[in-house]
């Protein structure tokens, strides 16, 4: 393969990266709407994304390791050392992907780190709301009458 066979695999990561960050956002902006009967479709759409991501990964990696080898680099050479060993104008374009990926890739990881974060504090809350909830119900008795358990004490702060 070439470099212009590479330089194409990594426009369509570049793409696929963008497709992630922003089915990622939406994700996010699904989350803070609290419209939590869309969350499987947005959480699938992020799903999907990856996979479609890792199919790009294994052409890209081929593609790498035939430039590598035509290059003669190390089977361990980065992105960063085959621009320095490509001549004009891979250099630079091979470089603008890089820098393009490397962004990306950091807005996807905080976007994802975010969303994870969010879903924790939700699940959280759900958790002591339902905990709360079965605190307060009331039982039935032998006769089906509704029965409301002894409060438990509570203890309040009147200092705040």
């Amino acid at each position: 393969m070439t470099l212009q066979t590479l330089s194409t695999f990594l426009w369509h990561e570049r793409d696929l990266l963008d497709q992630l960050l922003y089915r990622l956002q939406v994700e996010r902006l699904v989350l803070d709407a609290g419209l939590a009967d869309r969350l499987p479709m947005a959480t699938r759409d992020v799903e999907d994304s990856l996979a479609r991501m890792r199919t790009a990964e294994l052409g890209r990696a081929t593609a790498v390791d035939d430039v590598i080898r035509d290059l003669g680099l190390a089977p361990e050479a980065t992105l960063a050392q085959i621009a320095d060993r490509a001549d004009s104008p891979w250099q630079d374009l091979l470089r603008e992907h890089r820098e393009a990926l490397v962004a990306l890739a950091a807005a996807v990881r905080d976007a994802a780190h975010d969303n994870q974060e969010v879903l924790a504090a939700a699940h959280h809350a759900a958790q002591e709301t339902l905990m709360s909830l079965q605190e307060s119900l009331g039982t039935y008795d032998e006769h089906g009458a509704s029965q409301t358990p002894p409060s438990a004490a509570q203890i309040v702060d009147t200092s705040i």
